[in-house]
């Protein structure tokens, strides 16, 4: 923020700062300062893939998958021997 809400420069800055933004200035000074610099103009909207579907490219996924079943399964086992054990306390 320049300034302050409310303040007289605000509209005056903001219309300088338009105006050498609109000139091509800033560009400018980017690729005099970094003349490597790449800035995508145009990033493309949607990502395509074009390889198959394998086992080899999802095994990742298939890992998590059997993780969460093993971790549910245990917290299942938990639950039920927790139960258990208050049943034979009470009795």
């Amino acid at each position: 923020m320049v300034g302050s809400k409310g303040s007289p420069l605000v509209p005056a800055l903001s219309k300088r700062i338009m105006s050498i933004t609109e000139a091509g200035l800033v560009f400018h000074w980017i690729k005099t300062e970094e003349p490597n610099s790449t800035v995508c103009h145009r990033v493309p909207t949607k990502v395509t893939v074009k390889t198959t579907l394998s086992l080899i490219n999802i095994w990742g996924m298939f890992v998590i998958l059997a993780a969460g079943h093993v971790v549910s399964v245990s917290v299942l086992y938990l639950e039920l021997l927790k139960v258990r054990l208050q049943n034979n306390k009470n009795h």
